[in-house]
């Protein structure tokens, strides 16, 4: 909490007892060159949890190796003192080879089939690319001003550790995300259909990492509504990544047990409610499989041609041929 508190994942901001946070100044953003932003980069690698030096808070929570940055004229700024950052920035994930092309690729897939994400943007520090997104808890003023929003993901909604974030950990379900967002949301049933469209978007492009904390409630108003998607990386194209699911299907973890009578069962028991979810898998999988092969092109075509991609719609095509 010392390191991180200051610039946490919504709109907290936590200090130490009896420090006042300090106010803004001109000077709260540093506008990094190639060589101080890779010295910053090296040190995040020795220290995953750096708060940094001269009242800088860098790092987020999780496993993989991200700054919270701000982000102007395709330059990585660093921000200090009580000033909301803007984006956040991941490294390349160790033992999962070209992670930063393949949640690049999954994500600007996602925006395409119509599911909401944020702004993505792929930055190289000389030969070392990394991952940057823009923060959907974060709203920008006419004046250039940033004001945080507030956000909680479904582990916090429910009162769950994130050492459990796995359903069979005993972390959330899709049923008890589903009725979160039945009681909770300002847009209950618009909510409910998008998080329906999340996971058998996760299925399509083999995310097995969709657990608890990667789907959020987002407070712009009096009541929460479901936040945009993001942490969308394919684990299935790798061997030594576990191919369960965070979350089950109608009862069943492994995708090649999942049938479509598995997909009846996360919605009402209701002949509606079934007919409108496999039109929803037949037309998500038809229109992804569509838009991953437009995209793979357009990623050649800026000189991004890595076998992770390929794999990504390969196996997008046999999950859209299974449906």
């Amino acid at each position: 909490m010392e390191a991180i508190g200051g610039e946490c994942a919504g709109a907290l901001s936590l200090y130490p007892e009896e420090q006042r946070p300090p106010s803004h100044t001109e000077d709260d953003i540093e506008v990094l060159d190639d060589a101080k932003l890779r010295d910053i980069l090296e040190l995040l690698k020795k220290h995953p949890l750096l708060a940094g030096e001269d009242k800088m808070r860098l790092s987020l929570a999780g496993a993989q190796e991200k700054m919270a940055v701000g982000f102007q004229n395709g330059k990585v700024a660093l921000i200090k003192g009580v000033t909301p950052t803007t984006h956040i920035l991941k490294l390349l994930i160790e033992h999962v080879t070209d992670s930063v092309y393949n949640e690049l690729f999954c994500m600007r897939l996602a925006k395409k089939v119509g599911i909401s994400t944020p702004t993505t943007t792929l930055h190289f520090v000389g030969d070392i690319p990394c991952y940057i997104v823009e923060r959907y808890d974060r709203e920008r003023a006419k004046d250039g001003s940033v004001t945080r929003i507030h956000q909680e993901d479904f582990c916090q909604a429910m009162g769950i550790s994130p050492e459990i974030k796995y359903e069979r950990e005993g972390g959330p379900s899709v049923e008890s995300c589903q009725n979160i967002l039945s009681v909770h949301s300002a847009k209950p049933a618009a909510d409910q259909l998008r998080l329906l469209e999340m996971i058998i978007f996760n299925y399509l492009i083999g995310n097995a990492d969709a657990h608890g904390k990667n789907f959020s409630l987002l407070y712009k108003g009096t009541k929460p509504e479901l936040a945009p998607a993001y942490d969308l990386l394919s684990t299935a194209v790798y061997p030594n990544l576990s191919e369960k699911m965070a979350m089950k299907i109608g009862g069943k973890y492994r995708p090649e047990d999942v049938f479509m009578r598995h997909w009846h069962r996360i919605v009402p028991n209701t002949k509606a409610a079934k007919t409108n979810i496999e039109k929803q898998l037949h037309r998500l999988a038809k229109h992804t499989l569509e838009q991953a092969l437009i995209l793979k092109e357009e990623f050649h075509k800026d000189g991004l041609k890595f076998p992770v991609v390929d794999d990504i719609c390969t196996l997008i095509g046999e999950r859209s041929k299974r449906i």
